[in-house]
């Protein structure tokens, strides 16, 4: 069988996939079971090689991991398990009193307690094996769910091979490596004076497209997948920008800066944002900051209430972007990856009418910013 391309895994159902690989790992038997939880413990620790992790936290991962390992094998590990157990005292910390904040990455802090949690006392095996499972929907890379649906389906086949007694070595499988061949983004100061905003015109569809494709692929070299259906929506770019609802930000020096969509909501008393995309060149600026607020007035000036701004549930960097930004969280769409989505709102300024024309100025003052419009 051909393996699925990232569009057909973008339509996968990931939390289904979840719940058949718990069902079926938690339906094996003991040995067969450990073996499954063995191979899952040395995968997530050779995902999370941390460089700088210290000494001391990456030998009891590496004694935890190769516990497992010998349980799998038919050893009895307990003792060993519960002299582990005291020296994990020190790492772990209680979430009743805060959260988890140490060297490890959670996911492999969770799996380390989990694991320790079985292998010193058997009437506990099984217990962890949502948990365990979970793992493989958020341990390839937070941002990158479809990576971590490969890594899943490819737990679902060893689940099933040992399920039908085949214990022959798991298939090679090549994870996406995010920290190699990443594009290198030239950073420019921004020029100090007013940022422009004003509606795309036909002739500016190639201008807009570029900034995205940009966007994209700086996002995907990271593992964030945003927009899991670009570059097949690209053809719905021309349109947008012919219906007035495309906007584009200028440097002082008329250099493009960034673009923006936005859009009538559903109930006509909000508007919808998406494709922002910020220049990479000129990231980290506040230029993406100076945008919302912008929209925000603008939103308003068209007689909104408020601004809707859809993320995907699994980018868990730009939630926390927008609620630094005075978004609410209202809900999560749940559904296959390709259509969830996790929905921010904020009021919007009222402060008066805008014809469609307009110009926008964004004069930056400090950390803040003054928004002007412009008569064309």
């Amino acid at each position: 069988m051909a393996e699925p391309t990232d569009e057909e895994l973008a339509w996968a159902d990931d939390w289904e996939l979840w719940g058949r690989l718990n069902d079926r790992l938690a339906s094996l038997p003991p040995d067969a079971y450990l073996r499954c939880f063995a191979l899952f413990m040395t995968e997530y620790q050779r995902l999370f090689q941390q460089d700088d992790l210290p000494e001391a936290y990456r030998r009891i991962v590496d004694d935890i991991v190769g516990l497992t390992v010998r349980a799998a094998a038919g050893e009895d590990v307990r003792d060993a398990a519960v002299v582990l157990d005291r020296e994990w005292w020190p790492v772990r910390e209680d979430d009743a009193i805060r959260q988890y904040d140490g060297p490890l990455d959670i996911n492999l802090f969770k799996a380390c307690g989990d694991a320790l949690w079985e292998l010193t006392d058997e009437a506990h095996r099984y217990e962890s094996a949502d948990s365990i499972t979970d793992g493989a929907l958020n341990y390839v890379d937070p941002g990158d769910q479809l990576a971590n649906i490969r890594l899943t389906l490819w737990f679902l086949d060893h689940v099933d091979r040992e399920a039908a007694g085949d214990r022959s070595p798991p298939p090679a499988r090549t994870p996406r490596v995010w920290s190699a061949g990443r594009r290198a983004w030239d950073r420019r100061p921004l020029p100090e004076g007013s940022l422009t905003v004003r509606r795309a015109g036909p002739d500016e569809v190639p201008v807009v497209l570029d900034l995205l494709d940009e966007s994209v692929d700086w996002l995907r070299d990271r593992g964030l997948q945003q927009w899991l259906l670009w570059p097949s929506e690209r053809d719905t770019v021309a349109p947008t920008v012919a219906r007035g609802d495309v906007w584009l930000v200028r440097a002082p020096t008329g250099e493009v800066a960034g673009t923006v969509t936005l859009t009538t909501g559903a109930d006509a008393r909000s508007m919808d944002l998406s494709r922002l995309a910020v220049r990479r060149a000129l990231a980290g600026r506040r230029i993406g900051a100076q945008i919302l607020g912008w929209a925000r007035l603008h939103a308003g000036l068209c007689g909104s209430e408020s601004l809707h701004v859809a993320a995907w549930p699994g980018n868990p960097r730009l939630h926390e972007y927008l609620r630094g930004r005075g978004f609410l969280e209202l809900t999560t769409m749940a559904g296959p990856l390709a259509t969830s989505r996790t929905l921010f709102t904020r009021r919007t300024d009222h402060v008066g009418e805008v014809e469609p024309g307009d110009e926008y100025l964004l004069t930056r003052e400090g950390d803040g910013q003054v928004v002007t419009v412009r008569r064309s």
